[in-house]
């Protein structure tokens, strides 16, 4: 049983294969880096907050654990940056990059204010 929720820490990491199906080819490598961004993203936010002495949040309003709230918003965010990614195929490259830079920069907000609580 160990093992099974050992496995579930890497959850995120789901969405690579996600990303090299469904996209576009132009579109899979920044993809990938952009879910593995998150995911590094994740376990550095849940370090910080474990280390400065809150484990539940500075609020402690939420009941659930750190890392089930980073992964439902990280998780939201992957899945509307895909959504972005498949519906816009012929974006310029510059464009795409911006868009990717400002999604994961919105993704940490979010998650660091969901984290909070």
């Amino acid at each position: 049983m160990e093992i099974f929720y050992a496995s579930l820490n890497w959850l995120d990491l789901l969405w690579i294969p996600a990303a090299l199906i469904a996209l576009h080819e132009g579109q899979r490598l920044k993809a990938v880096l952009f879910v593995l961004a998150c995911a590094i993203m994740l376990r550095l936010q849940i370090q910080l907050m474990e280390e400065v002495g809150y484990p539940d949040g500075f609020l402690g309003l939420m009941s659930t654990d750190l890392y089930t709230r980073g992964l439902i918003t990280y998780s939201v965010f992957i899945l509307l940056f895909f959504l972005l990614s498949y519906f816009s195929p012929r974006v310029n490259q510059f464009v795409f990059v911006a868009a990717s830079i400002s999604t994961f920069i919105g993704a940490f907000c979010v998650s660091l204010g969901i984290m909070a609580l």
